[in-house]
């Protein structure tokens, strides 16, 4: 580039077509024609200098400029009526400077718009045009001096003024190309893309759409011989950009702009950019101003007000928080009813971002900012009748913050924990901790499986605790043959002993707590929902159809297009989708009445059908298709015996699906249980919903028979495993042991007793197992290995709590080490190794311990239990804030002499990365009346798995 060549700017008619694409999508309202030539002009407008200021060009340019303009004999003025013959005219003078449309659009042409003002008041409309070889022209800069300025109608496009400098110096008049120019984008092309993606097109489709319309010339004013267009008519991968830019102003959202500071001018009434519409909807609204302010902005129109009233009022309320849904920061917390057909109906949307210095968005918030936006909530639905707004029940996630936040608006309020979310937690506590191959691990993790069920369901705190008693005595019982496995079991039960079963905390998760919550409503336990799958499912919906359709690929959207799309588009259609519905099937319900039996359909629908789907029995029967299966299994070495359970006494067997192959990582296995007193169970599909018996507890009987016979051979007689022949003896075999069940199981004896014959069958399948007799060795197909345990316990993850690399060794130091100043470069790459440990430490640790301090606050007095911690905490965290202080001090020795803890700023700290960015305001734009503030400061963050299990 030249020395003398100006800096090129941005041009933002680059991209534009013609005047009349122009005028369509970058005026910010419809001009007003004037009735008559001059009528309703201002003055000012036709005395009016050349805007000079906008052209582009180096010093001597613009000197040279201003020259010309001071002497105003080479500027050409022509005045043109509203007329045919001088509009003729007019068309004639811009053809000779090629200023004519098609002029302007051709490959050839050196015109570049540089400036353009509507009068909205007079409905014109100026445009300065120069000769300017710069951006992406492909012509050399040559310094010419030609302009012109052309003003026209907005409304009809005829010619009031041109203003020429048409003078082209010498260089500019013989320049030749020196790249291959940018040929546009036909309008028309943008037109039906952009009426495709306001019909929720995606850009796949667009892009079929194009190819369809222009191998079949069905664009408008397409040519035949695509060598006569000076337009592209093709969409190419650089034009996605334009036509979502475009998009997003056709829905009044300019992308030019900041997103907070759209949000801020289209909720404050003095700005000509208020939108009524959306402040509406908005019933809370605070910006962020200063560093330590969050964005807030909670959604609630007419509609969700009244939901609220009608389905939440006295009834059940659900509540759970997103994110990663916008460009920003943000956080998402949706509360949510169930209306009468059992569908979930959002009532209000709280968005604000995380604080600053927040490293996980996820957990970027605490109970404060949960209570503020939930307390405007419930002022904005006022009272009727005298009555202020209170849902009796709520549903939330195992987070303790959004039950604490729910109780100050309604202290009353009877509040339920997700069991989605509760056996998640365990989930991930029971895979974590009962990993590995030991013997009997299986067993202990799939007792603890239905140990954890049995909980859930109880109606009665001593039943609950004495399921886990009991089950802690069976594991006490077994340390003796399987220690590694019933240690591990033993864990986990002290993880739901002394966490989860609190009586008050029970009652939130257990069958207690969705009885009291019917009690409480009015309503049968079955209308109580158990789990926030109708919120959940809502955010699928919300990510993965409403918002993708606004997405430019895999782009998230800006907060205001979020903000916007949730207020005035997304909800609004929501609601009035549930209106059209109500009036159809109304209409579709009158109709059914009046044919015979149709009201007792109708009346049928109406009332709650009632749940009668008792668990399946095994029992054998008559079926060659099962019984080939069951052989096949047993050909393919698909069936191997797992454990045999001496507290039930049965053998717990494992089976493969008959379609894993052997080039599968984790094929799909079911577990099988075989009693040695007729009962049976397994856990494939076929039994779950017929019951009978199963190809793979056929192919179990088989094969535990032949274990028998093995351990009659070693001199040990084992039980038979048999199943019974009828559903009514099978049914009798299942109350029966459900009776033994509920037995409370006696104190473990002190004194050894002689040996049951069924545990002696037991230490000789536990010797089988042992020594890894071919027999008994755990199978997959076509003799491949079988998963390992800690594989199993891996997928028994939630899909969500991928593991994680990092080191868990443990680095705790000598006792009584102290580190002295020392030198050399051994002591120099410890320091750097303790620095490297520290660091990966903290960065774990630092973005949950906001938790700490929340559990704290919470509190008003330790009690007995956490009496004693809170004493060995206290010292401990002071002593690492010292130790912290002490090394900060030693890296600023400045601050060596104070003795007072040193601040953020003055140890370094970055407490904040923002920074204010310079933005082009325009010339008309209104003006905030404070500084407005980024919602999100923090950089880009991966969503991190949840790996919890303390919830």
């Amino acid at each position: 580039m030249p020395a003398n060549e100006p800096k090129r700017t941005r041009d933002p008619f680059r991209n534009m077509s013609n005047d009349a694409a122009r005028v369509k999508y970058t005026s910010n309202a419809p001009a007003k024609p004037a009735k008559s030539k001059h009528k309703g002009l201002d003055a000012r407008v036709l005395t009016a200098n050349v805007a000079i200021s906008h052209l582009s060009g180096n010093d001597e340019q613009r000197k040279a400029y201003e020259r010309v303009h001071a002497d105003g004999s080479s500027v050409i003025t022509s005045m043109f009526a509203q007329n045919d013959v001088e509009q003729t005219a007019a068309v004639a003078a811009l053809r000779a400077l090629n200023l004519e449309a098609a002029q302007l659009e051709d490959t050839g042409s050196r015109w570049s718009v540089r400036w353009s003002n509507v009068i909205e008041k007079s409905g014109l409309k100026c445009v300065l045009y120069q000769c300017s070889k710069t951006r992406q022209t492909p012509w050399p800069f040559t310094g010419c001096l030609a302009h012109v300025e052309v003003t026209y109608w907005v409304a009809s496009g005829q010619v009031l003024r041109i203003r020429a400098y048409s003078e082209h110096n010498t260089a500019c008049s013989e320049a030749s190309l020196l790249r291959r120019p940018n040929v546009p984008l036909h309008p028309s092309v943008f037109d039906v893309a952009l009426r495709q993606l306001q019909l929720g097109a995606s850009l796949t489709e667009i892009q079929e759409q194009n190819r369809r319309m222009f191998a079949q010339r069905l664009y408008p004013d397409q040519p035949a011989d695509l060598a006569e267009s000076a337009y592209r008519w093709l969409i190419l991968r650089h034009d996605t950009r334009t036509l979502y830019r475009r998009h997003a102003h056709l829905n009044g959202i300019d992308v030019a702009e900041r997103a907070e500071i759209n949000i801020d001018e289209w909720l404050d009434p003095t700005s000509p950019k208020h939108n009524k519409a959306l402040s509406a909807a908005v019933f809370h609204y605070s910006a962020r101003a200063t560093r330590g302010d969050r964005f807030e902005v909670c959604i609630a129109n007419h509609d969700m007000q009244e939901a609220a009233w009608r389905y939440a009022h006295g009834k059940q309320l659900i509540l759970d928080g997103t994110f990663g849904v916008c460009n920003a920061r943000i956080l998402v917390f949706i509360a949510m009813a169930i209306d009468e057909e059992n569908k979930g109906v959002p009532i209000a949307f709280l968005l604000f971002s995380a604080p600053a210095g927040n490293k996980l968005s996820s957990s970027g918030y605490d109970t404060a900012i949960l209570t503020r936006l939930l307390v405007a909530w419930n002022r904005a639905l006022g009272t009727r009748n005298g009555e202020a707004f209170k849902p009796r029940v709520a549903m939330t996630d195992t987070d303790f913050k959004e039950r604490a936040a729910l109780l100050v608006p309604w202290p009353e309020l009877w509040e339920l924990i997700c069991r989605f979310h509760l056996r998640q937690c365990w989930r991930n506590h029971r895979a974590i901790g009962l990993k590995g191959d030991v013997p009997g691990i299986a067993d202990v993790r799939g007792r603890l499986q239905d140990l954890e069920v049995a909980l859930v369901e109880t109606t009665h705190y001593p039943d609950a605790q004495e399921l886990v008693w009991a089950e802690r005595r069976r594991l006490q019982a077994r340390r003796s043959s399987e220690q590694a496995a019933a240690c591990k079991g033993l864990v986990h039960l002290d993880y739901l002993e002394g966490y989860w079963l609190k009586q008050e905390l029970w009652q939130s998760w257990s069958d207690y707590g969705r009885q009291r919550a019917a009690t409480i409503l009015g309503c049968p336990v079955a209308a109580v929902v158990p789990t926030s799958n109708h919120l959940e499912a809502f955010n699928r919906v919300l990510k993965q159809k409403h918002l993708r359709r606004w997405q430019n690929g895999t782009r998230r959207i800006r907060l205001d297009t979020l903000v916007m799309l949730l207020a005035c588009q997304i909800l609004p259609a929501i609601f009035t989708q549930r209106r059209l519905l109500a009036e159809q099937l109304g209409a579709l319900d009158a109709r059914l009445s009046q044919v015979p039996g149709g009201q007792t359909l109708l009346d049928a629908r109406s009332r709650p059908a009632a749940a009668d789907n008792p668990p399946k029995v095994a029992y054998l029967y008559e079926c060659e298709r099962r019984d080939r299966d069951a052989q096949a299994l047993l050909d393919h070495r698909q069936v191997a015996l797992s454990c045999m359970d001496d507290e039930s006494h049965g053998l717990v067997f494992q089976s493969w699906s008959s379609k894993a192959t052997n080039v599968d990582i984790s094929p799909v296995s079911y577990r099988v249980y075989l009693g040695f007193d007729g009962f049976a169970d397994c856990s494939c599909g076929d039994f779950c919903n017929r019951g009978g018996a199963c190809k793979h507890i056929r192919a179990a009987l088989i094969h535990a028979a032949g274990i028998r016979e093995s351990s009659a051979a070693r001199g040990v007689e084992m039980p038979v495993t048999w199943v019974p022949y009828t559903k009514t003896e099978a049914r009798s075999i299942r109350d029966a042991r459900a009776i033994d069940r509920t037995a409370v199981p006696g104190a473990l004896p002190l004194l050894p007793l002689p040996q049951h014959p069924v545990d002696a069958a037991a230490a000789t399948i536990a010797d089988l197992l042992a020594h890894g007799d071919d027999l008994y060795e755990d199978h997959v197909p076509h003799d491949e290995p079988g998963p390992s345990s800690a594989q199993t316990a891996a997928e028994d993850l939630d899909s969500d709590t991928a593991s994680q690399s990092g080191d868990s060794s443990d680095s705790g130091d000598p006792d009584g080490f102290e580190m002295l100043a020392h030198n050399g470069p051994g002591w120099t790459a410890l320091e750097e190794q303790v620095a490297s440990r520290l660091v990966y430490q903290l960065e774990r640790f630092l973005p949950k311990s906001g938790d700490f301090l929340e559990l704290v606050r919470t509190l008003k007095a330790a009690d007995d239990a956490l009496l004693p911690l809170a004493r060995e905490a206290a010292p401990l965290f002071g002593a690492l804030s010292a130790e912290f202080t002490r090394i900060a001090h030693a890296a600023s020795p400045g601050l060596s002499g104070s003795t007072s803890a040193p601040d953020s700023n003055a140890l370094g700290v970055q407490v904040d990365t923002d920074t204010e960015r310079p933005t082009k305001r325009r010339r008309a734009q209104h003006e905030p009346a404070r500084p407005i503030l980024p919602p999100s400061p923090e950089k880009r963050q991966v969503r991190k798995p949840s790996r919890t299990a303390a919830g």
